[in-house]
């Protein structure tokens, strides 16, 4: 999450600019996906994709896509 601010704050992202989260389950970002979830809503379409860990296909995962709107 720092670094996706600090992005934010010096204008790297722009208009279509896409940021994948990986591990978003585990180990886990709760704050990064709260911020999709809620504050971001207006900015950024975002898709969470479910998927596992990789090279273990028991432990679920996933993946946040988002694009700057």
């Amino acid at each position: 999450m720092p670094d996706f601010k600090l992005l934010e704050k010096f204008g790297a992202i722009t208009k279509g600019t896409i940021i994948i989260g990986d591990n978003i389950i585990v180990p886990g970002a709760p704050q990064y996906l709260e911020y999709f979830k809620t504050t971001a809503l207006k900015d950024y379409k975002s898709v969470l994709y479910h998927q596992f860990i990789e090279y273990v296909q028991h432990i679920k995962d996933a993946v946040l896509v988002s694009e700057k709107l």
